[in-house]
């Protein structure tokens, strides 16, 4: 009795003791043209000028700030809306144990915008400012579960003299902000040990990053090494510089790229690779890109390299790749890889093939042995080479890439696919001859409705007489007939997992049945439900489509009049 007394007492007290915590949390104001370092912040009336951790111009140390306050969990920092940060007033923004507790999963610590306190983007402007390398405008230095977010208004992190926003914390989101024209990465979250140990969980949420200066990886708009449990999801990047990425996921883990535009990049669109010092290791897999849009970067629109495991790419748009050299597809494996999955892509417009799955004189950290490729719904036509181009056995190594339920119809010399040492036609495909053993596939113009000569006048959306309108395959079906919440599966072929396709949230459609909401994923062949459902056995489990069965290539691709995500932020003019 004593025992359990002193128990109830000790949770009782963890309780007090945390919501004391949040009802101790402080909101405090920041007005970088008219605040003062000396106010109590506590009010728009006595905001601050700076965010506190703002160092001096040149990096000398932290400003004199009488009036700040060492921010904790739960804290909120607003800045006002339409104020600028400059060289005048500061420097670079360092976020770390000087200034700021780590937050909580429950009570982050916030710094954003408001719309009911100024109006427009708040900027802060690296003109001027020292930025040491490795480090950031504004830079996150070790501190977790920080949440940076522009609001309804928007910030600006402009104009670094080396990377825009950086973080090495744990857990933490970067929301509603644009970044532009850092000298290196726009953003960056990379592990504070890097390349020791990852770090974990990382948001990015509606960015806009656009403009990088120099010729590397590490410059790329949205740049991640490192990282366990990312999501991207509704941002933009687009011109960096020659040799950098759209987005880069370098060396990481258990992470997503959703609903994301990359375009007129330097190098790729999309690019999950390896950290580039330590291809060696097996440290790249189970990253999923999906319902993404790349147009006119400089190789590929998507790739998967240096032998990354278990990378699935579902309901991609691929347009055009801008370099005149040949040997890179629209969407493309290389150095390597093992079970990396093309599901309903659409593939137009690329310099070269549509697909291209190769060698490259490097296989890292693959053994002998034969390793699997699925190419499934998807769509090439309308590539200056051939659909699909298969690189021969390398080194003891070799890909095998299963087919099914796809439509190749671009061709060069004759030929729509190359696989190793064979050449297939468009007849070969159509009637599985000449040794061609992909499944239900076919080779004919998919009717879109204008495969424009830029992208602004291009819509990959399929005509109602396509030939590829209900001719998909679903990657799983219902096991069973059942009723309730929780759906076993049937999977298309061994090596997919569900937990690679569908998150907690996705709505997802039971062909006969109707749409869910996705409650989690708990294993590789099931999902369970928000709500009960009742199913029929051998029926289709998918993202939801617009025809009776399963289109092949995009489901709903984008149109002239509607190709983005929503507006991440309101651009300025630079």
């Amino acid at each position: 009795m004593k025992k359990s007394l002193r128990l109830s007492m000790m949770l009782l007290g963890f309780m007090l003791f945390g919501y004391l915590q949040q009802a101790q949390a402080t909101t405090y104001y920041v007005d970088f043209d008219y605040g003062s370092d000396a106010a109590n912040g506590l009010a728009t009336t006595s905001s601050w000028k700076n965010i506190p951790g703002t160092k001096t111009t040149g990096n000398g140390g932290f400003l004199s700030a009488g009036g700040w306050k060492r921010l904790v969990a739960g804290d909120v920092l607003v800045v006002k809306g339409g104020t600028k940060h400059t060289s005048q007033g500061g420097g670079m923004i360092q976020i770390d144990s000087t200034w700021y507790d780590n937050g909580t999963a429950s009570s982050p610590i916030t710094i954003k915008g408001d719309p009911t306190w100024g109006t427009g983007q708040s900027i802060i402007d690296g003109s001027g400012i020292t930025v040491p390398n490795w480090s950031g405008l504004v830079n996150i230095s070790k501190r977790d579960y920080i949440v940076f977010d522009g609001g309804a208004n928007g910030i600006k992190v402009q104009n670094s003299g080396y990377n825009g926003f950086q973080t090495t914390g744990n857990y933490n989101t970067l929301r509603n902000v644009e970044v532009y024209n850092s000298i290196w990465a726009n953003v960056i979250f990379v592990s504070p040990s890097y390349p020791t140990t990852f770090l974990q969980g990382a948001t990015i949420e509606r960015v806009v990053a656009h403009k990088t200066g120099i010729n590397d990886d590490w410059a790329a708009n949205i740049f991640l090494t490192y990282v366990n449990n990312a999501v991207i999801s509704n941002c933009t990047a687009y011109d960096s510089n020659t040799g950098s990425d759209g987005i880069h996921l370098g060396s990481c883990t258990n992470s997503w790229v959703l609903n994301c535009i990359v375009h007129n990049n330097g190098e790729q669109g999309v690019d999950v690779s390896k950290d580039g010092d330590n291809k060696y290791r097996d440290d790249s897999w189970n990253v999923t890109v999906r319902d993404c849009i790349g147009y006119s970067n400089y190789k590929q629109n998507f790739d998967s390299n240096s032998s990354s495991r278990d990378i699935y790419f579902i309901n991609n748009t691929a347009w055009d790749t801008a370099e005149s050299e040949k040997g890179d597809g629209n969407f493309q494996v290389y150095e390597g890889g093992n079970r990396v999955f093309f599901i309903n892509n659409t593939s137009a417009a690329s310099n070269d093939f549509g697909y291209g799955i190769a060698w490259w004189g490097a296989y890292y950290n693959l053994a002998s042995g034969t390793y699997n490729i699925y190419l499934i719904n998807n769509v090439s036509s309308g590539d200056t080479g051939k659909s699909v181009q298969v690189e021969n056995d390398y080194s003891g190594r070799s890909y095998s890439v299963k087919y099914y339920n796809s439509l190749f119809n671009s061709t060069y010399g004759g030929y729509v696919v190359t696989d190793k040492s064979a050449n297939y036609t468009s007849s070969n495909v159509v009637s599985a001859t000449g040794g061609w053993n992909g499944v239900s596939c076919m080779s004919s113009d998919p009717l879109y409705t204008l495969l424009g000569s830029t992208w602004d006048t291009t819509n990959l959306q399929l005509q109602s007489s396509s030939p590829a309108l209900n001719k998909g395959v679903f990657p799983f079906t219902t096991s069973a007939s059942g009723s309730g919440t929780t759906i076993t599966l049937n999977k298309l072929v061994s090596d997919i997992d569900a937990r690679m396709v569908f998150r907690p949230g996705d709505t997802i459609q039971i062909e006969g049945s109707g749409r869910y909401q996705i409650a989690s994923v708990p294993s590789a062949n099931q999902v369970t439900l928000t709500t009960v459902a009742t199913w029929q056995s051998g029926k289709g489990v998918w993202m939801p489509w617009p025809n009776q069965k399963l289109d092949i290539g995009v489901i709903k691709a984008p149109t002239t009049s509607a190709k983005t995500p929503s507006a991440p932020v309101l651009l300025s003019a630079s």
